[in-house]
C-alpha cells in the first residue's frame, strides 16, 4: 500500500508539472514554457520597472489558468496600453479579478486608479487591503489618499508607517508629511521627519529643508538659533547643494554672502 501511495504521488507531481507547461505560437515560431514560473519572472521584473511579457503567454495565464499575478499584469497592460490598445474598463476588470484573489500589487494599483477616478470609498477599500497584504507602496498611497481628502490624522498615520516600514515610498512619504506638518505649523515635528530623510536616505529635499529650519529658526523653532543649530543647518544645506539641489545652492549663496558682510 505504501508503494502504491508513493507511485500515485509521483504521478500527480509529474501530471501537475506537465499541466504547467504549454506550447505557444509567437511571431511565427513555437515556444514551450512553464507558464507559472514564467509569470513569476514577468511579475518580479515588472516590480523592478521592466516589462518582458510575451502577450500570448500572459493572456493564457490570466484567462485560462486564472493566475492572479498574470491577471495583475494583464490588467496593467490594458491600463497602460502595453502590447494592446489601452482599455481602462478591461484593465480595471482584470486588476479587480487579481485583487479579489489576494494579489497585493493588484489591490494597490486598483486602489490608486480608483482614487484617480474619484471613487474614494473603493480606493480606500482596496488600498487598505493592499496594506494588509504588504504591497510595496500601499502605506504611502493610503497617506496620499487621506491627505487629498483632508483626513490629516489618517494621512499622518500612514505616511509614518510608510517611512518606518516601507517597503517602498519612504522618501515621497517624508516629502508629503513635511508639507502636512508645515500646514499645521508643527515645525518641531517636521524636524524629526526631515532628519530621517536627511540621515537615512541622503535625500537633498530633506537636507535643505532641515538645514533651513535649523539655521534660520533653530532646533527650538523660536527664531533664536544657537551656534550649534547654525553649524548643523549649514552642514545640511552644503550637503544638499553638493548634490546639485538648486534651492540649497541659492540658500547657501545667501548665507555665505551674509557671512562676508
Amino acid at each position: 500500500m505504501k508503494h502504491l501511495i508513493i507511485t500515485f504521488l509521483a504521478f500527480v507531481s509529474v501530471t501537475a508539472s506537465l499541466a504547467q507547461t504549454h506550447t505557444f505560437t509567437f511571431e511565427g515560431r513555437s515556444i514551450t514554457v512553464n507558464v507559472s514560473s514564467t509569470i513569476d519572472t514577468y511579475y518580479n521584473e515588472s516590480l523592478n520597472g521592466s516589462w518582458s511579457c510575451i502577450p500570448v503567454v500572459l493572456e493564457y495565464a490570466a484567462e485560462k489558468l486564472n493566475l492572479s499575478k498574470a491577471q495583475y499584469l494583464y490588467g496593467m497592460s490594458y491600463m497602460q496600453g502595453i502590447d494592446r490598445d489601452r482599455d481602462l474598463d478591461k484593465g480595471m476588470m482584470w486588476l479587480k479579478k487579481a485583487a479579489d484573489q489576494g494579489e497585493k500589487e493588484a489591490a494597490n494599483e486598483l486602489g490608486t486608479y480608483y482614487e484617480d477616478f474619484g471613487q474614494y470609498q473603493a480606493a480606500e477599500t482596496y488600498l487598505l487591503k493592499a496594506s494588509r497584504l504588504g504591497a510595496n507602496y500601499a502605506y504611502y498611497n493610503l497617506g496620499h489618499l487621506y491627505m487629498s481628502l483632508d483626513k490629516c490624522e489618517l494621512a499622518e498615520k500612514y505616511f509614518n508607517l510608510a517611512i518606518d516600514y516601507g517597503p517602498m515610498g519612504q522618501i515621497d512619504s517624508i516629502h508629503n508629511l513635511n508639507v502636512l506638518l508645515a500646514r499645521q505649523m508643527r515645525i518641531k515635528d517636521s524636524i524629526v521627519v526631515l532628519r530621517k530623510g536627511a540621515e537615512n536616505y541622503n535625500d537633498p529635499y530633506s537636507q535643505v529643508y532641515l538645514g533651513q529650519i535649523l539655521y534660520f529658526f533653530g532646533s527650538n523653532c523660536d527664531n533664536r538659533p544657537s551656534q550649534k543649530d547654525k553649524e548643523e543647518g549649514k552642514k545640511w544645506i552644503e550637503k544638499a547643494a553638493a548634490s546639485g539641489d538648486s534651492r540649497a545652492i541659492q540658500i547657501l549663496s545667501e548665507i555665505r554672502s551674509e557671512e562676508h558682510t
